[in-house]
């Protein structure tokens, strides 16, 4: 059990308790989707509940993605450790920036949300499609930083290193 009074929660959405919010909101999408009644994958199901139930249903679903979301929101506020260190011999890229993404359970829109930095730039950094980036590098710097801090690095850790690739890919491009 997680000890924190939300069990329920993850029992109606379906999930376990230690969900990512990722996990979540695609749990919170589907079961919308399935109990909507307009949805034509759920429509032969749908005749075992009254309209009552099915309505009695969906806000259970959104009741307990509320709590979820504001639990997870505010647990990814102290989780993100500010004192993150990258590993000697651990390659400065995209695939970091992704991978610790991913292990603190954060979507790209909530970084996007809290850094300022469009999604697609985001996905970009992570991806290392520099093509997508602004031409001008003091944007992807300033982009690294701000998403790079998010993550709980130092940027002095981070910016450097993806800059020389950065750099490196923009001497690449003029030659050709």
């Amino acid at each position: 059990m997680n000890g924190d009074g939300l069990e329920q929660y993850y029992r109606i959405l379906e999930v376990d308790a230690g969900a990512t919010l990722q996990e979540i909101e695609h749990a919170y999408r589907m079961l919308k989707r399935i109990y909507s009644g307009d949805s034509t994958a759920a429509v032969p199901g749908m005749r075992e509940f009254s309209e009552t139930k099915r309505l009695e249903l969906l806000d259970e679903i959104e009741n307990a993605y509320r709590m979820l979301l504001k639990k997870l929101k505010t647990q990814t506020q102290g989780v993100v450790p500010r004192q993150r260190r990258v590993e000697e011999g651990t390659p400065v890229n995209g695939e970091l920036l992704f991978r610790t993404r991913n292990e603190i359970g954060v979507t790209l829109d909530e970084v996007s949300r809290r850094t300022k930095v469009r999604k697609d730039y985001i996905r970009a950094l992570e991806m290392e499609d520099f093509g997508r980036l602004p031409d001008a590098a003091v944007y992807v710097r300033g982009f690294v930083r701000a998403v790079a801090e998010y993550l709980g690095f130092s940027a002095d850790d981070i910016v450097p290193s993806y800059m020389l690739r950065y750099n490196n890919w923009t001497v690449q491009r003029k030659k050709k």
